[in-house]
């Protein structure tokens, strides 16, 4: 989405938020842990977007798009086909 998130730190966000790069992760029930990260973020927030919109628009182009993603997975299964 082109934008600095913070989300919770488990394996779904971990494939698209790299924690410090282009978001923060935040442990499970961490409330002072996320207080902190939406204090840090609002108070640099240019800075910190600037840097996510490219890791995140690189990240998109490599796992986000259907027709792409598709392609490998046609790829992987014909190959495992194949060794059958």
């Amino acid at each position: 989405c082109e934008t600095f998130s913070i989300a919770t730190d488990i394996p779904a966000n971990r494939q698209w938020i790299r924690n410090v790069e282009n978001g923060f992760l935040v442990e499970i029930d961490d409330v002072e842990g996320l207080a902190n990260r939406l204090l840090e973020t609002y108070t640099d927030f240019d800075r910190l977007n600037k840097k996510a919109i490219k890791i995140n628009h690189s990240l998109f182009e490599e796992k986000g798009i259907w027709s792409k993603n598709m392609q490998k997975m046609e790829t992987i299964y014909t190959k495992l086909l194949n060794k059958s």
